[in-house]
């Protein structure tokens, strides 16, 4: 099992960073590599934000749009260093999720606009994107789970059946790099927890993933739609 080395909470700089070198390469493998290693490099208590954040996911009821991050986004000034971390991110993303009632939505934005001005360019960016799920970085949690197997050396496909079963990619990372196999065990299933579709497995091209199959296969188009469960 792959073990972490961190020796002081991460800058939340460390994801944002990551997630820019995802988008400026095509490699599956190479995204793969990016995320494995930062996951190796953090303290175990932001094991479950780098893996939430880098799906895509935020797990709080923000009430933030595309007004407020459209407003937002090119007003507030940049930090001019990295200085978040990676827990005091979760943090605020927390706090804001608890406002409620009147003027709530004023001091979502006035905290979001705060959490922003602490931001650096490519932070402000990551952030903007995150919390109305436009992250474009390619596969996000599938490309997840591959660097949580990868950062541990667990198989995929044990990493794959234990996200299906959990439904939370967060915590089947701390599981994962804190437990290895004997972590990934405990998940199973769980009365009103939804199973999510099994992820598939992908390769960098379609002759790799046609040889894969060890032998003839053959194809259908497959219509865009919803899969659902009843």
């Amino acid at each position: 099992m792959g073990g972490s080395s961190y020796t002081r909470p991460v800058l939340y700089a460390a994801i944002a960073d990551t997630s820019k070198q995802l988008v400026e390469t095509s490699s599956r493998k190479k995204k793969v590599e990016l995320i494995a290693k930062l996951l190796r490099e953090l303290a175990p208590d932001e094991h479950a934000i780098a893996a939430r954040h880098l799906s895509g996911e935020v797990p709080y009821k923000l009430g933030i749009g595309y007004a407020t991050v459209g407003e937002l986004g090119g007003q507030v000034a940049l930090a001019l260093a990295a200085q978040l971390v990676v827990a005091d991110v979760d943090r605020r993303f927390a706090a804001i999720a608890a406002l409620s009632g009147a003027g709530s939505a004023r001091a979502k934005r006035d905290a979001f606009g705060a959490m922003l001005a602490a931001a650096t360019a490519t932070e402000q960016g990551f952030l903007c994107a995150l919390v109305v799920g436009g992250l474009r970085q390619g596969a996000l949690d599938a490309i997840v789970v591959d660097a949580i197997a990868a950062a541990t050396g667990l198989d995929g496909r044990t990493v794959r059946a234990a996200y299906m079963l959990a439904g939370d990619i967060g915590a089947v990372a701390a599981a994962a790099l804190a437990d290895g196999a004997a972590g990934l065990a405990r998940f199973g299933l769980t009365i009103f927890r939804p199973v999510l579709p099994m992820l598939a497995q992908t390769a960098d091209t379609a002759a790799e993933a046609i040889t894969s199959f060890g032998g003839p296969a053959a194809l259908e188009l497959k219509l865009d739609g919803f899969r659902v469960q009843i």
